[in-house]
């Protein structure tokens, strides 16, 4: 388990990066309040609508919009844990995220990518993601792994899940992912189980 020191005058007088007061971050707090509240956000997913409307938020099934009452908002962050623990594939890739600790993650999403061999500037493959998440997982001080790279050689329908299946078998760190689709939730959650493994592969862009 990976736990960063921590970081801030309140606990250590160490190095704080505060760009907000907190009088400006609790401003943005209230706009966002007023925003869940009277416009709410598009949800495409029934069955999420159905999570949110039992939780209290109000609900518009025509248009698919759910707003969320300040209570509800409020509720969810005074009770959520105050350590989230990102696991990895491995125990010593795991990492504990809390208040006034300091991890580092890796840059995404690159579209561009200069090859090291050639010096062309040219669109990111499936095979640069494989290398780049190889490089991110030997570095010691980057405890978590973004999506680092788009697989332009794969159609768009199925880029995402290539582009999981490149880094998670050259990584053991915790992951971050973007998937716009129920259906590749459910691939991605398919071939992720740890019975399954996630040595997988994925030579056709079909499924």
């Amino acid at each position: 388990m990976i736990r960063a020191s921590k970081a801030g005058k309140a606990h250590s007088g160490g190095f704080s990066l505060n760009t907000l007061t907190d009088d400006e971050a609790y401003e943005i707090h209230l706009g966002t309040l007023e925003v869940l509240k009277s416009i709410g956000i598009f949800v495409e997913s029934q069955e999420a609508r159905d999570i949110f409307g039992g939780g209290g938020a109000e609900v518009d099934e025509d248009k698919k919009i759910v707003k969320f009452p300040p209570y509800v908002i409020e509720d969810s962050i005074h009770t959520a844990p105050d350590t989230y623990y990102a696991y990895g594939r491995i125990p010593e890739s795991d990492v504990a995220l809390e208040a006034n600790r300091v991890t580092f993650t890796n840059f995404g999403e690159g579209i561009m990518f200069v090859d090291p061999e050639t010096g062309e500037h040219r669109q990111t493959s499936k095979a640069d993601i494989e290398m780049a998440a190889r490089l991110i997982d030997y570095l010691p001080n980057v405890e978590t792994y973004e999506r680092c790279m788009l697989s332009h050689d794969k159609h768009h329908s199925v880029q995402a899940l290539h582009n999981a299946e490149a880094s998670l078998t050259n990584t053991t760190k915790h992951t971050g992912w973007a998937l716009w689709t129920v259906i590749s939730v459910r691939k991605l959650l398919k071939f992720a189980k740890p019975s399954q493994g996630v040595m997988i592969n994925l030579k056709r862009d079909r499924f």
